[in-house]
């Protein structure tokens, strides 16, 4: 079975959202941005005029969709890179990456990236399910939030929505 990816030409948007560019110029970052939801939720972004910045934990995941969306977005309008949330540095290395390359301050965050479970449980040891859990843990729960963290860090006291 063929499994198709999601795209935001094929979901359908209220017409004066669809033609809206009010992200105009905002940065936004979309974590598991190399496919499925993370890639529409990108093209989304972009397509009301955000720039982005959009990670995955494999290179071939980040060029193809990056490729794919410069061709339409325009080569400065998105960028990425391959990130390892499970570090506990990932988020602050992560934004600095992703304002160097928009050349601006993230103002959007999308923490898209998450994992599952993949071992048989029952007949795994529990050393290996520790392992998993603390995986699991780093990066659907602490990453999530270190990168929130790091977003409200990086504004200045007293910013509000508008003024950036």
């Amino acid at each position: 079975m063929v499994r198709s990816e999601p795209s935001v030409k094929s979901m359908k948007f209220p017409e004066n959202l669809e033609k809206s560019k009010t992200l105009s110029g905002r940065a936004a970052l979309v974590t598991g941005g190399g496919r499925g939801i993370g890639a529409a939720v990108a093209e989304a972004l972009l397509g009301r005029g955000a720039r982005v910045h959009l990670c995955a934990r494999t290179r071939s995941e980040v060029d193809s969709t990056v490729d794919r969306l410069r061709a339409e977005y325009g080569e400065d309008a998105v960028h990425g890179s391959t990130c390892d949330l499970e570090s506990p540095t990932a988020p602050s290395e992560l934004f600095d990456s992703a304002e160097r390359s928009l050349g601006g301050k993230i103002r959007i965050l999308v923490n898209n990236a998450a994992i599952g479970y993949s071992f048989p449980f029952v007949s795994t040891s529990t050393e290996k399910v520790r392992e998993e859990w603390d995986r699991f843990q780093a990066i659907n729960v602490r990453a999530p939030l270190l990168l929130s963290h790091e977003l409200m860090r990086r504004f200045p006291p007293g910013e509000s929505e508008g003024k950036t």
